[in-house]
């Protein structure tokens, strides 16, 4: 399974959100490997008409129904198609009992929840609030194009990997996955998915660059 987050760059804002989600939907079936986007919340309905109940949301808020102008509401992820949420994200990290409240909320109108992770005692920590997924991303190699995570730290793959092993909860891996290459070799550590950005938004040709790092699961 490979995530792709749109983050808030051009290519993953308005009309263009729809046609990057069109492509990846396009290629993830002609590959037949599950490849799902996660957009902003103003691109979810336009983009779940793409595929229904199957993109997943940037962030949400432990709020209810009521006066919260300028949060985000579980509710509203569903109601617009959205499958799931990511939580937690280096660039927007909550505190724990916040997140612990949070993922109360989301699962309870029904949606998945992936948590992003800096280190492997985050990733210990956040194990028993049993998420979908957890991504392992230290923050100081994302967006880089240089050098992955599964090339820089592949002993803290392999224990996060060993940490979910009797858990339904997986583990995927971001910051940095660029090629092919990351994706052989995270495969090779016992990754289950990948959590992508910038070597798909960025990309001057994004759906080569996605072509390309699907590529990596038949090295």
């Amino acid at each position: 399974m490979i995530y792709i987050n749109f983050k808030t760059y051009p290519a993953g804002t308005g009309p263009q959100a729809v046609e990057m989600a069109e492509m990846i939907r396009r290629v993830s079936l002609v590959v037949g490997i599950p490849v799902t986007p996660v957009v902003q919340a103003f691109s979810a309905y336009q983009v779940s008409q793409v595929n229904q109940d199957w993109a997943w949301g940037q962030h949400a808020d432990a709020i209810k129904y009521g006066s919260h102008t300028g949060w985000i509401l579980p509710e509203g992820w569903k109601q617009a198609g959205i499958n799931g949420v990511v939580l937690n994200h280096a660039e927007h990290k909550l505190q724990f009992d916040t997140l612990k409240m949070t993922v109360d909320r989301c699962r309870a109108v029904g949606l998945s929840i992936g948590i992003c992770a800096d280190s492997l005692q985050e990733v210990e920590k956040i194990l028993p609030l049993t998420p979908d997924w957890i991504a392992y991303e230290p923050p100081e190699l994302i967006g880089r194009s240089d050098i992955s995570v599964a090339t820089a730290e592949p002993d803290v793959v392999k224990s996060a990997v060993a940490l979910t092993t009797d858990s339904d909860t997986k583990l995927l891996i971001g910051a940095g996955i660029h090629d092919a290459n990351d994706i052989s070799i995270g495969l090779q550590l016992g990754a289950a998915g990948f959590f992508i950005a910038s070597a798909i938004m960025k990309a001057d040709n994004p759906e080569a660059a996605l072509r390309q790092l699907l590529s990596g699961y038949s090295d």
